[in-house]
């Protein structure tokens, strides 16, 4: 009775085996088979992406570039000329509304702490623009700073020349 088993599993293993045993697959059958491969033309990505940023420049400034508030500044005063120059913040108002905070000396360079009417601070050295009529700090001491203002005649020579000095608050 021991010998059942065993011959229930030869039986089964044997036509396994038979099947697998069979005939041999041709060698050509095991190969891989190459495909025929396109290479694709070299593109230049950077010359392609410059045009379409300078194409959807141009189709933006055709539609108006004040109203279109995702435009750079840059980019909309590139195509305007205009003999206005461009202001600084210290250039907003008048010299008398501007207040001195403090004064820093050296041998070298000084400097001074302006304060603009809407609270916003800056430094400012010799040769700095202040005030809405081209004012520039000509000098800056113990004291203060002296603003020079110059005005001009319809060729462009200055006509007259005012200075305007900021003093340091007096401390009790």
């Amino acid at each position: 009775m021991n010998s059942w088993p065993k011959i229930l599993i030869v039986l089964l293993v044997l036509p396994m085996f038979l099947v697998s045993c069979g005939s041999k697959a041709p060698e050509e059958e095991w190969k891989p088979k190459r495909a025929k491969v396109k290479v694709a033309p070299k593109v230049n990505l950077a010359k392609e992406k410059k045009a379409k940023i300078k194409s959807m420049e141009r189709e933006m400034m055709a539609k108006g570039p004040e109203n279109n508030p995702f435009l750079s500044h840059i980019i909309v005063r590139k195509g305007v000329e205009t003999e206005e120059e461009l202001r600084g913040p210290l250039e907003c108002c008048a010299i008398s509304l501007f207040r001195l905070l403090a004064v820093v000396v050296g041998s070298e360079s000084s400097y001074a702490l302006l304060q603009a009417p809407d609270s916003k601070r800056y430094i400012v050295r010799k040769g700095d623009m202040v005030g809405t009529r081209g004012g520039k700090v000509i000098r800056i001491d113990n004291m203060g700073l002296t603003v020079r203002e110059n005005s001009y005649n319809s060729s462009g020579k200055v006509v007259s020349s005012s200075d305007t000095a900021l003093m340091l608050p007096i401390s009790n």
